[in-house]
C-alpha cells in the first residue's frame, strides 16, 4: 500500500473497521461499578439546559471535575435516557476515532523521520517509505487490543476515551501545524488540549509530551522548540490553571493525599502496576476488571517490583539518551501514565487497566517498528496473525462484560481478596431476589474488609427485606459508624425504624440525610425516596401538612413518582381536602394503573365524598389486583353493610378473616353479618 492520497482513505477505513469488529459486541453490556454514579444516579445529566449543572456534577460522581465528559453523558441521556446501547455506541465511536488519529500521528511521525534521516539511516528510510502501511498496522493492532476493553466496554471510562482522543488530537494538530505552518492547526491543538483537561486529569502531561515530541522530531532541541513556539506552549500550559480549578474537591472521589494511604506506599504499589501494564501489552492475560484496593505485600515481592521498574526506567533513559527518536515511545509510555502511577494516591483502585489505554499506543507502535526492522516483509503476516488473535480475545472479553454476574465472578476468581467482587455479586443477587445468596456475598466482602461501609449498608438492606429488623438497624448503625456522612445508610436506618414503629426516631434520621444531601452539592440519588419516607414518618405522627410538603418535594424531583402522588393524596384526605386528594390519587393511578394501594385510597376518598358507586369499583379493582388485600376486603364489607347488603358484607369479611384469622375486629364483623344475626 503506497503512501498516496488515494490510499489514505482505504487505510483509515481499515483501521476503523478493525475497531468496530473488535468491539461491536460490547454495545449491550450492562451498567457496572461506577456507571451508576456517572449515569443513573447523576442528576446533572437529566437536562441540557441550563448548562451550569451539566458542567458542575456532584462531587462524588466519577465525572466530577470533568465537565466535557459529563456533557457527553447529558447528550446521551437526552437522546436515549439510561438505555445502555447509546452510551456504548459513543464509547466505540470515540475509540474508532482515536485509532484513526493514532494512525495519522504515527504516519506523519514516520514521514518526519524520513525527512530528517541521514544517508546512513537505512532503517529509518525504510520505515519512512512504509509509513502508511506500518502506521495502519500499528493503529489497527492497538484498536483491537483486549487490554483496551477496560476503557471501551466500561461506560464510565468515557473519561479515559475522551482524554485519549483529545490528547491524540493535540499531538496530531501540532504535527500539522509544524509541517504546514497553518495557524488554524495551532489553535486546534490548544483547544483540544483544553477539552482534554475538561475530560480527565491525565491530560495534564499533554503539553510536556508535545514539547518532547517537538524537540525529538521537529525543532531538534527543547530550547529551539520553546523559542520558535513560545505562544503556542503558553496556550497549552495555561490549561493547567483550568485543571487546578477543576480539581478542587477531588478527594470526594478518593483521590489525593490524606486518605489513609501514604505517597510512598502508593508509589511502591505503582511499581507493580506499571510492570503489570507492560506485561499485558505484550501478553494480555489475565485481564482483570477490578484489581481492588491496596493489598498488603511482602518485602521481597515489593523489592522485586521496585527493582524491575527501576531497570525499565533506567533502560528507557539510556535509550532516549542514545537514540531520542527511538526512545520517545518508551518515554511517552511513562509520561502518559505519570498522573496515575507515581505518588498521588488513588485510594480505591491503585491498579486499573483502563489507565493504560492511551499509554499502550506508543509501545504498540514501537513493537511494530521493531518487528519490521527484524522481519522486513514478514511483519505483515505476523501482524495479521497477531491482529486476529487479539481481536478474538477482545471479542471474548466483551462477552464477559455483557453479563454483570459473569464479570464479577470472573473478577472474584482472579482477585479472590478483592471485597468489591463479592459486594457487587451481592447487589446482583438482591436484584434477582435471592436474599440468602446476597447475604452470603456481603458477608464474604465484609470478611475481607470489615470497614467496607457500603457492603455493611447493603447487608442491612438484606436484613430489612428478610424482616430481621434488629439486625438491619445494627448493620445500618455500623455503616454510619464507619462513614458518618453516609446518606443512603441514614435513609435506610430511618426506613427500618419506621417499620419498627418508631416514626419519631425515623424522622430524625431522614432529616439528617436531607441535611447532608443539601450540603456541598452532595450526590443523593435516592433524594426523592428520602423525602417520601420523611413524609411517611410525619404522617404516622399526625403531622399531615408537613408530610404533604415532603411528598410534594419528592414528586417534583421525579417526572413520574406514583408512590409520592398516592401519599400526597392520603395526606390531603386526612387534612380534609378531598377534591385535591382525589386529583393526586387519580394521577398516581394514571402513572401506575396496577397500583392496588392507590385504588384503595381513592376509594376511601370517594366514599367520603359521597360517591360510593365509584368507590366500590376502585375497591373491587384493588382486590382484583391484590387478592390478599385485607384492608380492601374489609372496606368492601363495611360499604356493603352501609348499603344493606349483609350477605355480600359477610362474604367479604370471611375472605379477609381467612387471610388474617387473628383479627378480633374482623371476626366480630363477620359474626354480626352472619345469616340470622341481628
Amino acid at each position: 500500500m503506497s503512501d498516496t492520497r488515494s490510499s489514505l482513505p482505504w487505510a483509515g477505513t481499515l483501521v476503523v473497521i478493525a475497531a468496530v469488529l473488535a468491539y461491536h459486541n460490547s454495545l449491550h453490556g450492562p451498567l457496572v461499578l461506577d456507571d451508576s454514579l456517572a449515569i443513573t444516579n447523576n442528576p446533572s445529566i437529566r437536562s441540557l439546559w441550563p448548562l451550569g449543572p451539566v458542567f458542575s456534577p456532584p462531587a462524588e460522581c466519577t465525572v466530577a471535575g470533568r465537565p466535557v465528559a459529563n456533557l457527553t453523558f447529558a447528550l446521551n441521556y437526552a437522546v436515549g435516557g439510561t438505555g445502555v446501547w447509546g452510551y456504548h455506541a459513543v464509547n466505540l465511536g470515540l475509540h474508532a476515532l482515536s485509532a484513526l488519529l493514532l494512525f495519522g500521528v504515527v504516519r506523519r511521525t514516520f514521514l518526519l523521520l524520513g525527512s530528517h534521516a541521514s544517508p546512513a539511516s537505512v532503517t529509518t528510510r525504510r520505515v519512512a517509505m512504509q509509513a502508511l502501511p506500518l502506521a495502519a498496522l500499528a493503529a489497527a493492532l492497538w484498536a483491537v487490543h483486549p487490554l483496551l476493553s477496560a476503557a471501551v466496554s466500561y461506560i464510565s471510562q468515557r473519561t479515559e476515551l475522551l482524554m485519549a482522543f483529545f490528547y491524540l488530537a493535540t499531538v496530531y494538530a501540532f504535527i500539522r501545524g509544524a509541517t504546514s505552518g497553518g495557524r488554524q492547526w495551532w489553535v486546534l491543538s490548544v483547544v483540544a488540549c483544553w477539552l482534554g483537561i475538561g475530560s480527565k486529569e491525565g491530560m495534564v502531561t499533554a503539553p510536556l509530551l508535545v514539547l518532547l515530541f517537538d524537540a525529538c522530531f521537529v525543532a531538534g532541541s527543547f530550547k529551539a522548540a520553546l523559542l520558535r513556539r513560545r505562544w503556542y506552549y503558553a496556550g497549552l500550559a495555561a490549561s493547567w490553571g483550568w485543571l487546578a480549578l477543576l480539581m478542587a474537591g477531588l478527594s470526594h472521589r478518593e483521590v489525593g493525599f490524606g486518605l489513609g494511604i501514604t505517597w510512598w506506599r502508593y508509589a511502591l504499589t505503582e511499581c507493580e502496576a506499571v510492570l503489570t501494564y507492560l506485561k499485558l501489552i505484550v501478553w494480555p492475560s489475565p485481564l482483570i476488571f477490578d484489581y481492588g484496593p491496596l493489598a498488603p505485600v511482602s518485602f521481597g515481592r515489593t523489592a522485586a517490583f521496585v527493582a524491575g521498574l527501576s531497570a525499565w526506567v533506567a533502560g528507557t533513559g539510556y535509550c532516549f539518551w542514545r537514540a531520542p527518536r527511538l526512545g520517545f515511545a518508551l518515554v511517552a509510555f511513562l509520561v502518559v501514565l505519570a498522573p496515575t502511577s507515581t505518588v498521588v494516591p488513588i485510594a480505591t483502585q491503585p491498579i486499573a487497566e483502563n489507565r493504560v489505554y492511551l499509554a499502550s499506543a506508543p509501545l504498540v507502535v514501537l513493537l511494530v517498528v521493531t518487528g519490521f526492522t527484524l522481519l522486513g516483509r514478514g511483519i505483515w503476516l505476523l501482524g495479521l496473525t497477531a491482529g486476529l488473535a487479539l481481536l478474538g480475545t477482545t471479542y471474548r472479553r466483551n462477552e464477559i462484560f455483557r453479563d454483570r454476574v459473569r464479570l464479577w465472578e470472573d473478577n472474584a476468581a482472579k482477585r479472590p481478596l478483592n471485597p468489591r467482587s463479592f459486594a457487587n455479586l451481592g447487589e446482583a443477587a438482591v436484584e434477582a431476589g435471592n436474599l440468602l445468596l446476597a447475604r452470603q456475598r456481603f458477608e464474604q466482602a465484609l470478611a475481607l474488609r470489615p470497614e467496607f461501609a457500603e457492603a455493611r449498608n447493603n447487608l442491612g438492606i438484606v436484613f430489612h427485606r428478610l424482616g430481621q429488623a434488629d439486625l438491619a438497624v445494627q448493620s445500618f448503625n455500623e455503616a454510619l459508624r464507619l462513614k458518618p456522612d453516609f446518606i443512603s445508610a441514614l435513609s435506610n436506618l430511618g426506613n427500618a425504624l419506621l417499620q419498627a414503629g418508631k416514626p419519631a426516631e425515623a424522622q430524625v434520621r431522614f432529616e439528617q440525610a436531607l441535611t447532608l444531601a443539601g450540603e456541598g452539592h452532595r450526590l443523593a440519588p435516592d433524594l426523592p425516596a428520602i423525602h417520601n419516607s420523611a413524609g411517611n414518618a410525619l404522617l404516622y405522627q399526625g403531622r399531615f401538612a408537613e408530610a404533604l410538603g415532603h411528598y410534594d418535594t419528592a414528586a417534583s424531583l421525579v417526572a413520574a413518582y406514583p408512590e409520592a402522588e398516592m401519599n400526597a393524596g392520603v395526606a390531603l384526605r386526612l387534612l380534609g381536602r378531598l377534591p385535591d386528594a382525589r386529583t393526586r390519587l387519580e394521577r398516581a393511578i394514571s402513572l401506575q394503573p396496577n397500583y392496588p394501594e392507590a385504588h384503595f385510597n381513592i376509594a376511601i376518598t370517594l366514599v367520603q365524598m359521597g360517591d360510593t358507586a365509584r368507590g366500590q369499583l376502585h375497591l373491587e379493582e384493588a382486590v382484583r389486583q391484590k387478592p390478599d388485600f385485607v384492608q380492601a376486603l374489609q372496606a368492601l364489607g363495611d360499604l356493603a353493610v352501609q348499603q344493606g347488603r349483609r350477605e355480600a358484607a359477610h362474604a367479604h369479611y370471611r375472605a379477609a378473616l381467612e387471610l388474617q384469622p387473628g383479627d378480633a375486629g374482623l371476626r366480630q364483623r363477620w359474626q354480626l353479618t352472619a345469616p340470622g344475626s341481628r
